[in-house]
């Protein structure tokens, strides 16, 4: 039987399993359907980010590619959504080195 100290549940989001860091990029986002846009890449982590400028029209899971700071096209998919901002999981997490580069450029 657990014992109950009088603390209510944790409300608190689940802690990520990757440092995120701040960051501000103009990026290039297209989807296979032939959607592509100009975006502003912004919070990125080794395994994913925010991108903002879009109106909130993906599903999640929804395949992406995105292009930033010289980088890619890196394969992601849509993780969540909200009215301004998507948030995209990469296929393959950045390099430490890459991820570290990018952090200090901004």
């Amino acid at each position: 039987m657990e014992e109950d100290h009088g603390e209510p549940p944790s409300k608190l989001p689940p802690v990520r399993s990757t440092e995120r860091r701040r960051f501000v990029a103009a990026g290039f986002l297209r989807v296979g359907n032939g959607f592509a846009a100009g975006v502003k890449v912004t919070d990125i982590s080794l395994t994913g980010a925010r991108v903002q400028g879009l109106s909130p029209c993906f599903e999640t899971g929804t395949t992406v590619q995105i292009s930033f700071q010289g980088i890619g096209p890196l394969l992601a998919r849509v993780r969540w959504q909200d009215t301004s901002s998507i948030g995209i999981e990469f296929e393959r997490p950045l390099h430490v080195s890459v991820f570290d580069w990018l952090s200090s450029s901004y």
